[in-house]
């Protein structure tokens, strides 16, 4: 038995709406970014990784099965919101 605590990055967004000034000198009249990443950062001292993740689901019976269980999925996402 071991200590199955952790603090995670579990999602982080971020939007930036080009100011109107800046979006005049194009052929768009609205244009803004979006970043967005998943599963980004984790710590822990559980010996098998993602204290969440095991090969058996989320649903209680599969509570502390964790052989062969893949990490939690990095991901990132870019986009761009253009109003013509």
């Amino acid at each position: 038995m071991e200590d199955g605590s952790f603090i995670k990055l579990r999602e982080l967004v971020y939007s930036y709406s080009f100011p109107q000034s800046m979006v005049e000198k194009t052929p768009f009249t609205r244009l803004s970014l979006n970043l967005s990443g998943r599963n980004l950062w984790i710590d822990t001292d559980f010996s098998m990784g993602d204290p969440e993740a095991n090969f058996m689901g989320t649903d209680n019976g599969g509570q502390a099965y964790y052989w062969w269980a893949p990490p939690s999925v990095k991901s990132y996402t870019i986009g761009f919101d253009i109003g013509l």
